[in-house]
């Protein structure tokens, strides 16, 4: 120091500990009090364990929770986490409200008497593969359109056969696709299994003015399910457009205008929460539908590619009297999980509505695994 002689002396372990608790011990006392603050009040961290929030949620998500104002009534359709009467933890999703009847039929939910309509990046997030099927894939694959899963009709609303099309013969089940446990156990499945009724289909042609794709909703004889409309398509081989067909025999078209020459492209067809919904490359719209019976059948020509995906279909399990409806509670929420099959919500007398009460509060954002972080849909 200076020039100054000076003798350093080793400090013990308890004299350090000593000296940087003098020092820091107020910084890590503050900190850790407002960690628990924010914890006990503002947030805190969730993860998943099961598939009962399937394909929006996965087992092993991990979710920022908000807590602060987390015991209001949350909005319809987010995402919160709560406590039933026995004090286990349940992440589900919020469609009915305080005070409102709630009804399930054919796979969607009504509230007092009126089919609800998830808002669009809702319904992406609950939408669920069920067949990918392409025109080059190998003789005799299931992936293979004209395969074994394929057999060839004439289209909904004309008489003359066509070799061309398409229509997918295997069921498509409203409780695929299956999930796994960690040991490798596929989860249970009641019986008789139900079949979906809302679904999207998306086609890729090299050509769009040889294409078509087509959904039917039929009974369990395969008879038209619906007075009045009986299928809804979209055709680029005559009058290109949207088309649906009807009692009358003849489909009523609203045309499109497609580019001369070949069209390669993609069309998307959906019938999901009684709205008929269509993309090509003339046109995106949607209007309401009038398939409200029966399940979806799928038909396609024309195409290089298929790709059907399905609308969540809430299942009546019948436990909790919501059959024809129930009213909900003042000061309660009733949750449904989006893999409708295999979840533990109120549709169940062991859960039921929850009081706002035991609400933790809503899932906001999404911190792991990485491929996945973002907002909760």
């Amino acid at each position: 120091d200076a020039g100054r002689a000076g003798l350093c002396v080793a400090q013990t372990a308890w004299e350090r500990f000593r000296r940087g608790l003098r020092l820091e011990g107020l910084s890590v006392a503050a900190t850790l009090g407002v960690m628990a603050l924010l914890y006990l009040f503002v947030a805190e961290f969730r993860v998943i364990p099961t598939h009962s929030m399937e394909p929006a949620l996965s087992p092993g998500d991990r979710l920022l929770v908000r807590k602060l104002g987390g015991r209001e009534v949350p909005d319809r359709w987010s995402v919160v986490v709560f406590r039933r009467a026995d004090g286990k933890p349940l992440v589900k999703r919020a469609v009915g409200l305080p005070g409102e009847r709630i009804d399930l039929e054919n796979g969607d939910v009504f509230i007092d008497g009126k089919r609800l309509e998830k808002p669009p990046e809702v319904a992406e997030a609950m939408r669920e593969p069920l067949v990918r099927a392409r025109a080059d894939a190998p003789e005799g694959d299931e992936r293979r359109i004209g395969g074994p899963a394929w057999e060839q009709v004439s289209p909904p609303g004309r008489r003359e056969a066509d070799a061309k099309v398409w229509r997918y013969a295997r069921g498509l089940f409203a409780d695929d696709p299956a999930y796994f446990d960690p040991a490798g156990r596929p989860e249970p499945r009641a019986m008789p299994r139900p079949l979906a009724h809302d679904v999207y289909v998306t086609i890729q042609s090299d050509d769009l003015r040889k294409a078509e794709v087509w959904i039917e909703f039929v009974d369990a004889e395969g008879r038209p399910a619906n007075p009045g409309a009986h299928a809804v398509g979209w055709s680029g081989r005559v009058l290109p457009g949207l088309r649906v067909v009807t009692d009358g025999g003849g489909p009523t078209v609203r045309t499109e205008t497609l580019p001369e020459g070949p069209v390669p492209g993609v069309v998307t067809l959906a019938y999901v929460d009684g709205v008929v919904h269509a993309s090509s490359p003339a046109r995106v719209g949607r209007e309401p539908g009038t398939m409200p019976l029966g399940h979806a059948r799928v038909s396609v020509a024309g195409v290089t590619s298929v790709a059907i995906d399905r609308d969540v279909h809430y299942t009546d399990h019948g436990q909790f009297g919501i059959d024809p409806a129930f009213q909900i509670p003042e000061g309660h929420v009733f949750f449904l999980g989006d893999h409708s099959s295999n979840s533990e919500d109120s549709r169940f007398r062991a859960v039921g509505p929850i009081p706002v009460e035991n609400l933790i509060g809503p899932a906001i954002f999404r911190v792991w695994p990485p491929s996945r972080i973002g907002r909760v849909r």
